[in-house]
């Protein structure tokens, strides 16, 4: 994972145990930005009229990275595998589905690259066709195609 809430906060030194003798009750560290906060969710302790909408890296790294876009690549992946056959006809459903149109042949000749690399990567993972196509999945999720609508 190249990205985790762990590192967007460091724990300092002096909080680590074992500590001096404590004047004050334990505190704890706890990173200030949630999956939330990323994507401008409202504070509970202020008002405003209107929110204004922001976009920063760090809401790409934590959609392309987070628990929930794996597990939505993966259903992804099997609900392929269950309607299309082959790869061809998976790659062309895929698309189908994420774009609304066939893939075009550069980005047919991407997916194949990928789809490749990645079973090469899995290839001594009994699952490693399955999760090579969730990884696929994911990434068309991430796309601007599948993020933008033109």
């Amino acid at each position: 994972t190249f990205f985790s809430p762990g590192s967007l906060y460091h724990e300092p030194d002096w909080m680590r145990p074992p500590r001096g003798p404590d004047v004050s009750p334990e505190l704890r560290w706890y990173p200030v930005v949630t999956f939330l906060q990323l994507f401008d969710a409202p504070a509970i302790t202020t008002t405003c009229g209107k929110r204004s909408p922001s976009t920063v890296p760090l809401q790409s790294l934590a959609l392309l990275n987070s628990e929930f876009a794996r597990a939505r690549g993966k259903a992804f992946a099997a609900r392929l595998a269950r309607e299309a056959g082959d790869d061809p006809a998976r790659l062309a459903l895929a698309f189908r589905l994420v774009a609304g149109r066939p893939p075009g042949a550069d980005e047919r000749a991407a997916c194949d690259a990928f789809l490749g690399k990645q079973r090469e990567a899995y290839a001594a993972q009994q699952d490693g066709p399955a999760r090579a196509w969730a990884d696929l999945c994911q990434m068309l999720f991430a796309s601007n195609t599948f993020l933008y609508v033109e």
